[in-house]
């Protein structure tokens, strides 16, 4: 049902947590804002946000509600796309079928991605994580030209280029860097 995440198993698990040496945090997130992240790529916007309630309007008692009491609220209108895949493994079809070879209408209705939303997995996501510079490995620290197939030579070569701590096991998450970032 879940793919390959049913290769991160309790095992898998506990030894991830081993490798833990630090309490070091690192901030992986990035701009989120009308600033940022996009660049125009794709016809992809940015987040609008707008604020529909303030402490101004709380302040002057012009939201409505009772003994005093006022909040703030605002909305966020966005492409699913402006960021992190939201949708994950509902995405992309091939031929009519979805990841798992589910029937790409099944999966995914004008009700949202009923199968494979990030929601139906995100409690499966805790394992070993490897960073495969890619981008770096290929000599194009800058970022990958579009179209450029990754293919396992490119693969096992960043492995060898990063030492033996870079080796992919079962049931790891295999993040890999091509640069493409810096120019979306």
């Amino acid at each position: 049902m879940l793919g390959t995440l049913n290769f991160i198993t309790e095992d898998k698990r506990v030894q991830a947590a081993s490798l833990v040496r630090s309490g070091i945090t690192f901030y992986l997130s990035q701009p989120f804002s009308s600033e940022g992240p996009q660049k125009g790529w794709r016809r992809h916007t940015n987040p609008v946000h707008t604020m529909t309630d303030t402490g101004v309007e709380a302040e002057h008692n012009m939201q409505g509600f009772p003994h005093g009491f006022g909040g703030a609220d605002d909305v966020i209108s966005m492409s699913l796309q402006c960021s992190t895949q939201w949708d994950g493994l509902g995405h992309i079809f091939d031929r009519g079928k979805a990841w798992n070879g589910r029937r790409a209408g099944s999966v995914v209705t004008s009700e949202e991605d009923q199968v494979t939303g990030i929601e139906t997995t995100a409690s499966h996501i805790l394992s070993r994580s490897v960073l495969l510079d890619a981008g770096r490995a290929c000599g194009v620290d800058s970022g990958l030209p579009d179209g450029f197939a990754i293919t396992e030579e490119h693969l096992e070569q960043t492995i060898a280029a990063q030492g033996p701590s870079s080796q992919v096991g079962r049931g790891d998450i295999v993040i890999i860097r091509t640069g493409q970032y810096t120019r979306a």
